[in-house]
């Protein structure tokens, strides 16, 4: 579905934590004017169009002369989901506040429903993740202070 002189490239925008296809053909823009224009002036109903930003930036979006709810995927340079906006709405505007690489615009209602946004890590994901290490650290410690008591050393 390549509109206004963007290349359509044939790949597969996927959710890899859901194991579900996101779109199957999407509009690569990654000229400064493709990434302009956008999905402005247009209906994007069932178009998926992807930003590559290289340099990596912080931006902010806008649905300016868009004319139909979009859902929006913010990507790190590994390809991670650092943010996601659903349903933006026409004339609206969303600032992730992350520097992200990628940026992709999916029709409305192909991402999770609200508050199920598995991928993106909350302040409880890096909590858990915190004590797990700690306790495994912990745990690896009092293992070799045991090996040591059993072969005869004193480890202080």
């Amino acid at each position: 579905m390549a509109a206004r002189g963007m290349a359509a490239m044939c790949t597969t925008v996927r959710n890899f934590t859901r194991r579900k296809v996101l779109h199957r053909d999407p509009v690569w823009a990654r000229s400064r004017l493709q990434q302009a224009v956008g999905l402005m002036f247009r209906r994007p109903e069932g178009e998926c169009l992807v930003f590559v930003f290289a340099p990596a930036r912080k931006d902010a979006l806008h649905m300016w002369f868009v004319h139909a709810p979009i859902d929006i995927v913010v990507l790190d340079a590994m390809g991670g989901a650092i943010a996601l906006k659903e349903r933006l709405r026409p004339w609206g505007s969303w600032n992730p506040h992350v520097v992200c690489s990628t940026v992709i615009e999916l029709p409305a209602g192909a991402l999770p429903a609200p508050g199920r946004s598995e991928g993106v890590w909350r302040w409880h994901h890096y909590l858990r993740f915190l004590l797990f290490n700690v306790a495994s650290a912990l745990l690896v410690m009092l293992l070799i202070l045991l090996a040591l008591r059993l072969a005869g050393l004193r480890a202080f």
